[in-house]
């Protein structure tokens, strides 16, 4: 089926709309909470932002593997009995999960601030799931108006509410974390909203139900542990550091996370629609997109590393307090390197493929790699400088082996791709982490340059390309 080069574009402009203006209310929020918010207050409310990064995990990928079935199709044409028979089963085992776990968070955490942390996080998980199913769902069949209304929802209401409280005297963290709670909530309704024809059905849940759920837990849950990896490499390291350094530290880390964070968001907006619009390519055409598309990606990562240098001078001089942390910042942002060519290109690839196994392997290595560098780093030699480079690693390696699959499954060549990434990476660190003169800043960026000559013929292909974006002939 081919597809229109305009309603692909279209696709993309609501998604990355969204995700800019989640981005937007992101760094109000990454630059106002630690600002007003005291370090310990913050690194509460990070703790519950942590928290509720893995609640979807319980779930075991099942909204996943749904997406991975009806990617391409048509909403009006899905069967609305049997995804509203999945909606529900999946929906009430996940308010069972949930309801237990709050039981046991306010009966066994003896900590009245970590506590409350816990049971909001609980309260969150109620809607997690199934919030995800629906919005998973309409970004599988292209209603990416839809998600993207969703998505501005949750972050307007959660965000603009928290900021405007912070800038009339508020200085709870508590409060910030109940009007997550409530944009969460309030985004959830929306989305029943807009798939009311699965949500406001009778649900008819029998043996042919279960064994579909089943199913779609078995392909999904793969897809899941991809999307998730980086949140499990980062979350067994931050782990670490809030029980080994305690909750001012955690906090401190986590701004310089979240700055790293900033660039990820606007890739995934885009890997949101490149899956289902993959899947519509003839397969010949997969390997020339893929060339182009790591071009253009790999340049502006490239260029916006070169612009956080001066950014981080700024960005101490705005929050003194957290200054010395904002070096971690340097050694986590070459992490956007590896993670945005594995969410866009690699991933949405393999799924495009169905190579699920391929996927799951690539990912438990590098979540082995996280949990052995943790454990020398942060219990054996308490070196947090050391478990950063640590998480660096065991995402560089998920990358390049999956790009190394790539290579071999569209028979091309990736390993210039790969020294290339490495090298820009190493010099990225030395230069910038090691050296803060202005000669070591100017050399980078004249590597940078370099890059950009070699690569400009897959760079000036791609310009052509957007110069023909009006013409309505399919690609």
């Amino acid at each position: 089926m081919n597809v229109n080069k305009k309603s692909v574009i279209r696709n993309i402009s609501y998604s990355f709309l969204a995700n800019i203006l989640s981005l937007f209310l992101g760094i109000l929020a990454t630059f106002l909470f630690p600002k007003f918010l005291n370090v310990a207050g913050y690194g509460y409310y990070q703790l519950y932002i942590f928290y509720t990064g893995y609640l979807i995990m319980t779930a075991l990928g099942m909204a996943d593997g749904v997406q991975l079935r009806i990617a391409g199709n048509e909403y009006n044409k899905l069967d609305f009995d049997d995804q509203s028979s999945l909606f529900w089963l999946s929906s009430m085992i996940q308010v069972a999960i949930y309801a237990v776990l709050l039981l046991a968070a306010a009966v066994l955490v003896p900590d009245a601030n970590k506590r409350f942390t816990l049971i909001c996080a609980c309260l969150v998980g109620f809607v997690t799931h199934p919030r995800y199913y629906l919005y998973t769902l309409l970004q599988g069949v292209n209603r990416l108006k839809e998600y993207a209304h969703i998505i501005i929802t949750e972050r307007s209401i959660s965000i603009v509410v928290s900021v405007i409280a912070l800038l009339l005297g508020c200085r709870d963290f508590r409060l910030m974390i109940i009007f997550d709670v409530i944009g969460r909530i309030l985004s959830f309704m929306l989305a029943m909203s807009f798939c009311k024809e699965i949500v406001f059905r009778r649900p008819v849940i029998d043996k042919s139900i279960v064994t579909k759920s089943i199913s779609y837990i078995l392909s999904g849950v793969m897809i899941l542990f991809a999307t998730q990896t980086s949140s499990i490499v980062i979350g067994v390291n931050r782990f670490g550091f809030e029980r080994q350094w305690g909750i001012e530290e955690f906090g401190k880390i986590s701004l310089a996370i979240a700055l790293s964070n900033m660039v990820l968001r606007c890739v995934n907006s885009i890997s949101v629609v490149m899956f289902p619009t993959l899947r519509n390519v003839e397969p010949k055409k997969l390997p020339e997109i893929y060339k182009k598309i790591n071009a253009m990606l790999m340049t502006t990562i490239f260029i916006f590393m070169c612009l956080f240098k001066p950014g981080c001078y700024i960005i101490g001089w705005w929050l003194p307090q957290y200054a010395g942390s904002l070096k971690y910042s340097i050694l986590l942002l070459p992490i956007c390197i590896y993670e945005c060519k594995y969410s866009l290109l690699i991933n949405t690839n393999l799924k495009t493929l169905n190579k699920e196994k391929i996927i799951g392997a690539i990912n438990a290595i590098s979540v082995a790699v996280s949990l052995v560098t943790a454990v020398v780093s942060i219990a054996l030699l308490k070196n947090m400088e050391l478990a950063i480079v640590g998480i660096l690693v065991a995402l560089s390696v998920r990358s390049m082996i999956g790009e190394w699959f790539i290579g071999r499954l569209f028979h091309i060549s990736v390993m210039e791709n790969i020294v290339s990434e490495f090298i820009l990476s190493v010099m990225f660190i030395f230069c910038m982490y090691y050296n803060s003169g202005v000669i070591y800043y100017l050399l980078y960026t004249a590597v940078v340059c370099g890059y950009m000559y070699l690569e400009k013929n897959e760079l000036l292909a791609i310009i052509g390309k957007f110069n023909q974006i009006s013409s309505k002939k399919p690609i």
